[in-house]
């Protein structure tokens, strides 16, 4: 990531990245909660979507989301899986995340370093979910 980009994403200018995945960096909203930093983010996905890289400090990452799944119908979960970015990745696990319901989950304990997270349900038909990632 240029230097351009990251002075932008600290102002809190939208970012929207080709894979439909639209991030703003709400740096108010991190510091009102003890998190150094933090991202908005919205997803409109039909099996799995990789939100953008960050980077953090070590400690505890919460994810917040609430997707709308009225456009697939029997459809009542979807997951969300944290990775850190390695030569060969490390999962730290996913979380079922129910559709039509906010919830939030907090990985604890993670060493420093760079980190992404994918979203993914069983299906291809499209939905809309929302949610912020708060970061050490």
């Amino acid at each position: 990531m240029s230097i351009a980009t990251r002075k932008a994403l600290r102002l809190g200018i939208a970012a929207t990245m080709a894979a439909g995945l639209a991030l703003t960096v709400t740096p108010a909203a991190s510091a009102a909660t003890g998190f150094a930093g933090s991202f908005d983010w919205q997803a409109d996905f039909k099996l799995l979507l990789k939100s953008r890289l960050w980077n953090q400090n070590a400690g505890s990452t919460k994810i917040t989301s609430y997707a709308n799944c009225s456009t697939d119908p029997g459809l009542t979960s979807y997951a969300i899986e944290l990775w850190k970015d390695e030569f060969f990745d490390k999962s730290y696990g996913n979380v079922s995340y129910q559709c039509d319901s906010a919830r939030e989950y907090t990985w604890n304990n993670l060493p420093a370093g760079t980190y992404y997270f994918m979203i993914a349900k069983r299906d291809g038909n499209a939905i809309h979910a929302s949610g912020t990632t708060y970061y050490p």
